[in-house]
């Protein structure tokens, strides 16, 4: 969502750095309980594969979010438009952090 920072906000008085942290910071809140969740099951492949569902489903979220602010706020987006937009935006960026957050699991698995 950075190709929208320029763009005005809803609410005029957040930047688009502020908007992202705060964001980030609700999204931790629930990352953090549905972790809990994860840390319980017995098998590392299955909570490798529900972690990364999670993480994928939170980053859309917050992506959706900016994109709503700043972009489809203002303009006549469907709810249809904003996901497909977002989708479009984000999957780059989103499985390249999966590209480098799964190897570096895996050796700090291997290293524990």
């Amino acid at each position: 969502m950075y190709t929208l920072r320029d763009r005005p906000s809803g609410d005029i008085t957040f930047n688009f750095y502020q908007d992202v942290l705060v964001g980030a910071l609700i999204v931790s809140v629930f990352y953090s309980l549905l972790l809990l969740v994860v840390l319980r099951i017995q098998s590392f492949g299955i909570q490798v594969v529900i972690h990364s569902l999670i993480v994928i489903v939170l980053w859309f979220y917050e992506d959706l979010l900016v994109f709503g602010d700043r972009e489809a706020g203002w303009s006549t987006y469907s709810l249809k438009a904003s996901i497909v937009h977002t989708l479009q935006l984000s999957v780059i960026p989103i499985v390249i952090s999966l590209l480098v957050y799964l190897p570096i699991l895996y050796c700090l698995r291997r290293k524990v």
